[in-house]
């Protein structure tokens, strides 16, 4: 039986809600694995930090996309947002903003996009912390991060979908440590399913 504790999505999240409204930065645990390479299930944490007052303001512009230079640093960005239709959350990478919602998807996803509406994203994820590690990492200013996201953003479906392959089936069987707490996994589903999708 599983060590961790289980509590309903929607509380769990209320409860995060609640200390972002209030101005307060929130650690969780990344748990399910649409964000590896770059998040692991179960080992990493991530910070999120409350969306700025009047962010959103005037986002929709000329014909309904978004002019960037507005909102420096949101594209690229990871965002913790209830999706839409179901209800989920999830924090994953805003790849494009069109029709009044943000378009996202998980970096381990080859396919998949996610909606919200700009009243839905929660949070950005700002900093992150690897498995035991003490150190928070930050993201803003990171030349790392800036290139990684660049690069990954710019991934082919073929490229994207090898270099995944890659990952689960060479680089994590044959070290163990990098990749996501495979005995966790599977708890998906019985607690909350942060990057489950």
């Amino acid at each position: 039986m599983s060590s961790l504790a289980s509590m309903d999505n929607e509380i769990f999240f209320q409860g995060v809600k609640g200390l972002l409204d209030e101005g307060h930065d929130v650690t969780i645990k990344v748990v399910g694995r649409s964000m590896e390479p770059f998040f692991r299930s179960h080992k990493d944490e991530i910070r999120l930090s409350p969306i700025p007052s009047g962010f959103w303001d005037e986002a929709e512009t000329d014909g309904g996309v978004w002019t960037w230079k507005k909102k420096r640093g949101a594209v690229g960005s990871f965002v913790l947002a209830r999706i839409q239709p179901d209800g989920k959350y999830v924090a994953h990478r805003i790849v494009a903003i069109h029709d009044g919602m943000i378009i996202m998807r998980g970096d381990g996803n080859v396919f998949g996009t996610e909606k919200a509406y700009f009243d839905d994203v929660l949070a950005f994820v700002t900093a992150y912390r690897r498995g035991r590690g003490r150190q928070f990492h930050e993201l803003a200013g990171s030349r790392l991060w800036r290139i990684y996201s660049r690069a990954w953003m710019r991934t082919g479906h073929l490229p994207r979908r090898v270099l995944l392959a890659l990952w689960h089936h060479v680089v994590c069987p044959m070290f163990p440590s990098l990749g996501s707490a495979k005995e966790n996994v599977k708890a998906n589903d019985a607690g909350h399913n942060l990057n489950d999708k």
